[in-house]
């Protein structure tokens, strides 16, 4: 049945997923045959990742496939291709931990997704060691930044002067907390003091 074409004496050609072997078609190492005489690819009968099989288990699996031995399955935060791989998402979307084939569909923590790649959250830039700092650590004061030395906004009360985070006029920094401003008035002790030092 495996045999498309033969000569007087023997096959010359088989069917799909067979193969020629001393004059025979047999199913080759990717192959099973089942009941009606037909030769299947592993994995079709067991999944994409399988390589190698017989009729009752997959006996070999892909790159990164686990197997179960009813079929060849990705680990967690991986996908399957149809060349028999698994890819961890982290490897094709960077800090991605949950995807398809196709797309990213959770970042790791401190990570949004943006038109299908993971980037840092607002309030956060990338370091050279690949992680999401607060732009404040750097930045004070600031609320978003793009790297280490760009700061692109600031918090409430304080303006953006030259990427630096300074207190809106007519406020000045805290003396007690750097992180906040106070009026003028509060911090000079007068109103007084406050247009002496803004003239002078």
């Amino acid at each position: 049945m495996a045999c498309i074409l033969c000569d007087n004496t023997s096959c010359t050609q088989c069917d799909t997923n067979f193969q020629l072997i001393d004059n025979s078609c047999r199913c080759n190492a990717q192959g099973i045959i089942l009941s009606n005489q037909k030769c299947y690819k592993c994995s079709d009968f067991y999944g994409v990742g399988c390589l190698n099989c017989n009729n009752t288990v997959c006996l070999s699996c892909g790159f990164n496939f686990i197997n179960n031995q009813s079929s060849c399955v990705c680990p967690p935060v991986s996908f399957a291709v149809s060349n028999a791989s698994c890819y961890l998402c982290k490897e094709v979307y960077p800090h991605c931990v949950e995807c398809s084939n196709v797309s990213c569909s959770k970042c790791q923590t401190n990570f949004l997704i943006q038109n299908n790649t993971c980037v840092c959250n607002g309030d956060r830039y990338l370091t050279l060691g690949r992680n999401c700092q607060l732009c404040a650590n750097i930045h004070q004061n600031c609320a978003s930044c793009n790297n280490r030395s760009f700061c692109m906004s600031c918090s409430s009360n304080f303006t953006l002067v030259y990427g630096r985070c300074l207190c809106s006029f007519p406020r000045l920094i805290n003396p007690n907390d750097s992180h906040s401003c106070l009026l003028c008035e509060e911090v000079k002790g007068s109103l007084e003091a406050c247009q002496f030092s803004v003239s002078g």
